[in-house]
């Protein structure tokens, strides 16, 4: 699947590069990169630091990072072009494609099966979905994709409305607030990222250890590395070749990958959003 991929979006790139005879755009001469600030602001950088280092160090630019303090923030950063490269969910990916003509640039190999789950308290009762009835249940980030939107939507698939399955529906700021809402007791019920969730139990993190998973959702289509598309073809090729050639083999890239929960990247293309745009379409969301 990756090989066959990458040759789909090189001969897109030659064909696209072969009819168009206009000189590229000017490229900014530090590129900035950002994230969705899904985690507290020193674990977004921890996170995506390394893979910005070997990505820049590959295409020969200096970059630089630049945090971001909110989902929304982050889409209009973007479209005013104070940010050149980002990592999106599939919410603020969508969004910041279609106001903004984002283009995907790549995405980790997990990323096309990627699930959000459901955490208790390991005292709870509830064994399922059905148990949680009439409990007080927190969301992560209102816009987040994994901690609402498609949480909320594997849900409605399920025929549970939240706002009137649940006894309360609350939302946090991200993924860790939640897993600490729910194991203060703030909360019963709690739908997170799974990979976040997996990722906090295994560094034994009070509150994620206290915590057990009741569901996990069907698969979706998440996290993507998008950019301006006022960015030369050439540039974003150079960005493309360089995160697909990240190997977990490789002794340096090996950290960059590590950090990402990654084993590798493959090439992103608009169609895998389409999903995602239906929901975001039916919400009144776009």
């Amino acid at each position: 699947m990756r090989s066959g991929r990458r040759i789909i979006v090189l001969l897109a790139w030659l064909a696209g590069a072969a009819g168009c005879g206009r000189a590229p755009p000017d490229d900014p001469p530090t590129l900035r990169f950002s994230a969705i600030p899904d985690q507290p602001a020193a674990a977004v950088l921890q996170q995506h630091r390394a893979l910005m280092e070997r990505v820049c160090a590959a295409i020969k630019r200096p970059c630089q990072w630049v945090e971001t303090d909110s989902y929304e923030g982050l889409v209009d950063r973007f479209g005013r072009g104070e940010v050149d490269i980002a990592y999106l969910g599939a919410v603020t990916f969508v969004q910041a494609r279609h106001r903004h003509k984002a283009v995907p640039l790549a995405m980790r190999d997990i990323d096309f099966r990627f699930t959000s789950v459901i955490v208790v308290p390991k005292t709870s009762k509830a064994r399922s979905l059905q148990d949680l009835r009439q409990v007080r249940f927190s969301f992560a980030n209102r816009n987040s994709t994994s901690g609402h939107f498609m949480l909320r939507q594997r849900l409605l698939d399920q025929q549970i409305v939240p706002e009137t399955y649940f006894a309360s529906v609350a939302f946090t700021a991200d993924h860790d607030s939640t897993l600490r809402a729910v194991a203060a007791g703030q909360a019963d019920a709690g739908g997170v990222n799974a990979s976040v969730f997996y990722k906090r139990v295994a560094a034994g993190d009070p509150a994620a250890t206290e915590l057990r998973v009741v569901w996990q959702t069907p698969p979706y289509v998440d996290y993507v590395w998008g950019a301006r598309k006022s960015l030369s073809e050439p540039l974003r090729q150079g960005l493309i070749d360089a995160l697909l050639d990240l190997d977990l083999s490789t002794e340096a890239d090996r950290p960059a990958l590590r950090a990402e929960g990654a084993a590798g990247y493959v090439p992103a293309f608009p169609a895998d959003f389409e999903e995602m745009h239906d929901v975001l379409r039916t919400q009144g969301r776009l």
